[in-house]
């Protein structure tokens, strides 16, 4: 499946690149994510991704490899298995920085792809898409809180 979605910020591309490009700030504002650990500083990463799902607590460890990182984009690839429901998730998600097309600020795009297989995928397309929607727009009240001032406590889990 496939999402995409536009964050507008008041920050500068520049900042907001700065911000993003460090993966470890990017797993901050994803609720659930936990455990960030650089097993290849700047490219591999290891964490851990726990949500309910319907009756089911998950717990996904995550391999993550930051595929390309060049200003203003860059690509995530992710993996794991939750152990319990050996349910599968594989992901790619690019983040593109751009100036804002209203004029000041910038435009963070979000396109994500993501494909589950095994028990959790069988509870329905739907549940999964909210699941993952929610988690987007988590990341944007949290991102917004970080680069606009706030306390970067926003996280909504």
């Amino acid at each position: 499946m496939r999402i995409e979605h536009t964050i507008q910020l008041k920050a500068e591309p520049e900042v907001v690149w700065d911000w993003v490009s460090a993966i470890e700030r990017v797993a901050d504002c994803i609720p659930g994510v936990e455990d960030m650990t650089a097993i290849q500083p700047g490219k591999q990463y290891n964490a851990l991704a726990k949500d309910r799902v319907g009756p089911f607590k998950v717990s996904f460890p995550m391999e993550l490899t930051l595929e390309e990182s060049e200003k203003p984009k860059m690509t995530i690839k992710a993996s794991g298995q939750d152990k319990f429901t050996k349910t599968h998730v594989q992901l790619e998600m690019t983040v593109r920085v751009d100036s804002s097309s209203t004029g000041s600020g910038s435009e963070v795009n979000l396109n994500l792809n993501y494909h589950m297989k095994g028990k959790l995928a069988t509870l329905g397309q739907g549940m999964i898409n909210r699941k993952f929607m929610e988690k987007v727009d988590a990341f944007t009240v949290n991102l917004t809180e970080v680069l606009e001032g706030g306390d970067g406590n926003a996280r909504v889990l």
